[in-house]
């Protein structure tokens, strides 16, 4: 009794997951049933009306066209032939005019006819997938080589077309490496290679590259009769596709040439020979318009440049293009470097922490006035208590003993000690007067830590109660500001270290005399103020944003910046002089230029 389809479909699942040698199901499916019918003959073919393909085939019988182009899809045909055997031919729809046949030559008594019809149907499904898959694998490969065509017609830089048909060209083709030779003479020199740098003439696989080459270019006429050109001989014997890089593709005015290398993947270098055509063709064209680009002598276009300039409709842009440069050298303009900085008043002082300690009380709020002698802040310092205490004991001991021994020194009993008594006594004394000036020291040093304002003005800190009090502080930590806002303002300005020197070549061309300065406040970018430069630092300070700068100091007098806040922000511009129109425009660039390129 013949096997059921379910049982034959589940056979045919395990020996393509046991048999190694089956590609797919399709071949799996045909070795099944050529088993289960005992057939001698078991072939699948595709039809589309005009051409017969060969899917599969089991059994050493020939297969007759006949088989294939007298069944339509839906039937199923039996014939007995003489030798007891019958021939069971099924047909399904793949798509459209392309059907496949399953044709089984098998004993007469089996009864097959529908399970060959549904292997049929199976069969037509499996190969519908393998056309789609095919397709889909096709058209990426299509894209990859698209975009692999624009990205070598993208660029006019020879080495980056090379560069790229060696490495991409590699991924796209599948080949191992790919070599892009240019002809020096008559010798050969490779320019790029896959995975390689900058490629070395004396390695064995540069030298055998251009060896094959060679060989391929010497061959050309000998095998010019041959249906089968050098490049594809070649990739039969020796896994290398050698194609000329130019148009047309001919050895005998080739420059450039690329060797693909499928040494140990053979079997792909038929798949890949078309898109090493396509690859060669524009690899070649690519080339060819890169080497056109850079032929192009200066002495060629300075020609058409001038050509273009004696034309009538271009005379004018080009007056008008030397007026401008012409002024650029010609006309002068005033110089001016930008800095930034901050409006603070004249007269102020930096309140610093006398001692270590911790702040028991803030006395102050941000803006308070204040005057000489008002109490600022209470700090605490038990160290400092604590020697204060020790120096006032030791000082009581010491007296103490002066004491007794002016005591000691009136009575009869002691006179033979009155030298020894007496050098203790001056000693003694000695010490006495060094404990009081430390007690005096020590008595100073904690009257400093009720911190009193030494000048007229406000207090400026920001949360000066919420941030300060009951915090440890270390001796000389900022903590606060006072300045007098009606007294005289200035503003400190951080020139960069690379204007400062045109504000010092300034000076020095007005005999000393300091720039001028206009400014603006942020806080009315609309009011424009002048000032005269009072002072430039002696020496360069490191900026917090790791830049180098310089401080330049400019008194402004009082112009009612009482009502302004310490610190606002300042926006000026350093007069520095007339110099050329081009150098004040382009002032940066040409800077740029000097420390990058001549230094």
């Amino acid at each position: 009794m013949p096997i059921s389809f379910p049982q034959l479909l589940d056979a045919a699942e395990q020996r393509l997951h046991s048999d190694g040698t089956c590609q797919d199901l399709i071949q799996s499916l045909a070795l099944q049933l050529a088993v289960d019918l005992k057939a001698k003959f078991v072939g699948f073919s595709a039809w589309d009306g005009t051409r017969v393909t060969q899917i599969v085939q089991i059994g050493n019988q020939e297969q007759q066209q006949s088989w294939v182009t007298d069944v339509g899809a839906g039937r199923v045909q039996k014939q007995s032939l003489p030798d007891e055997r019958q021939l069971i031919r099924a047909g399904a729809q793949v798509a459209g005019k392309l059907n496949v046949i399953v044709v089984v030559l098998c004993h007469d008594e089996l009864a097959v006819e529908d399970l060959v019809s549904s292997v049929a149907e199976v069969v037509a499904d499996l190969y519908r997938r393998r056309l789609l898959e095919n397709h889909a694998t096709t058209s990426a490969k299509h894209q990859q080589q698209l975009e692999l065509v624009l990205r070598l017609h993208k660029t006019i830089d020879l080495n980056v077309v090379i560069h790229t048909l060696a490495t991409d060209g590699a991924i796209l083709t599948g080949a191992r490496t790919i070599s892009v030779a240019k002809r020096i003479g008559r010798h050969w020199s490779v320019q790029a290679a896959t995975g390689v740098t900058a490629p070395n003439d004396r390695a064995d696989a540069t030298r055998r590259t251009c060896a094959a080459i060679v060989t391929a270019a010497t061959d050309q006429q000998a095998d010019a009769g041959n249906s089968h050109g050098p490049d594809e001989r070649d990739a039969s014997e020796t896994g290398l596709i050698i194609k000329p890089l130019n148009e047309p593709a001919d050895w005998k005015s080739a420059t450039w040439a690329a060797v693909f290398d499928f040494s140990q993947q053979s079997d792909s270098a038929a798949v890949a020979n078309e898109t090493v055509d396509v690859l060669a063709h524009h690899g070649g064209l690519a080339i060819a318009n890169c080497e056109r680009y850079s032929s192009r002598s200066l002495r060629s276009r300075c020609a058409e440049t001038a050509s273009w300039m004696l034309r009538p409709h271009s005379l004018f842009p080009v007056i008008a293009v030397c007026a401008v440069a012409a002024s650029l050298f010609l006309v002068k303009q005033e110089l001016r470097i930008e800095a930034y900085g901050e409006l603070v008043p004249a007269d102020r002082l930096f309140v610093f922490a006398p001692e270590d300690g911790t702040i028991e009380s803030v006395n102050i709020n941000d803006g308070a006035a204040v005057v000489p002698n008002t109490e600022l802040c209470v700090l605490s310092n038990d160290n400092l208590q604590v020697q204060f205490e020790g120096l006032h004991g030791e000082l009581s001991a010491t007296t103490a003993r002066l004491v007794a021994i002016e005591a000691l020194k009136g009575r009869p009993s002691s006179t033979g000690q009155d030298g020894l008594l007496s050098a203790e006594q001056l000693e003694l004394q000695e010490r006495l007067a060094s404990l009081r000036k430390q007690v005096a020291i020590m008595q100073q040093r904690l009257g400093t830590l009720t911190m009193k304002s030494r000048m007229n003005g406000r207090v400026y800190g920001d949360r000066l109660r919420e941030l300060l009090t009951h915090r440890p502080v270390q001796r000389g930590q900022f903590l606060f500001e006072i300045a007098d806002p009606h007294s005289l303002w200035q503003l400190e300005l951080h020139v960069p270290e690379l204007d400062i020197r045109h504000v010092l070549n300034a000076s020095d061309q007005t005999k000393g005399r300091l720039p001028a300065v206009s400014y603006a406040l942020e806080t009315s970018p609309e009011i424009t103020r002048k000032a005269q430069l009072t002072s430039v630092a002696s020496s360069t300070e490191l900026q917090t944003d790791g830049k180098l700068s310089t401080l330049v100091v400019v008194d402004v007098g009082e112009e009612g910046f009482s009502s302004e806040r310490p610190g606002t922000g300042v926006v000026a511009y350093i007069q520095c002089g007339q110099h050329r129109l081009g150098y004040v425009w382009f002032r940066k660039i040409i800077e740029f230029v000097q420390r990058n390129a001549w230094l």
